[in-house]
């Protein structure tokens, strides 16, 4: 059985509920809680997490909080966004720096976070 990047060896003898996994990036096995497994909540063995939020270097960069804000406030009110905006570097080179004195805005409020829909302002 395959999780993510994580392949199911058999059961841990020495750990109740939990299975010894092989990842794909060839780490040495490890064992998991099935039930992590299971929920999609542990996909790899940790070396996802190497190339997560921070891929683009970029995670001090004073318009971060801005893109993070959005993405909360999106999941907060049931709001899609530009999926390519999932990416912080991606969203930086559509948008452009940040003009003294504006705030990102969207021009109908009961629109996602779309490029048509979002600017400076």
């Amino acid at each position: 059985m395959k999780y993510g990047k994580l392949t199911v060896i058999g059961p841990d003898p020495n750990r109740k509920y939990s299975d010894l996994v092989q990842c794909d990036c060839g780490s040495p096995a490890k064992s998991i809680l099935r039930g992590n497994l299971v929920s999609g909540r542990t996909k790899s063995c940790g070396c996802l997490l190497n190339t997560g939020y921070t891929r683009h270097g970029l995670r001090n960069h004073h318009l971060y909080p801005i893109w993070l804000f959005m993405r909360r406030t999106a999941k907060a009110q049931g709001l899609l966004i530009q999926p390519e905006w999932s990416d912080f570097a991606v969203f930086l080179a559509e948008l452009g720096e940040r003009p003294e004195g504006t705030r990102l805005t969207r021009t109908n409020k009961h629109k996602g976070f779309f490029r048509e829909n979002v600017s400076w302002k």
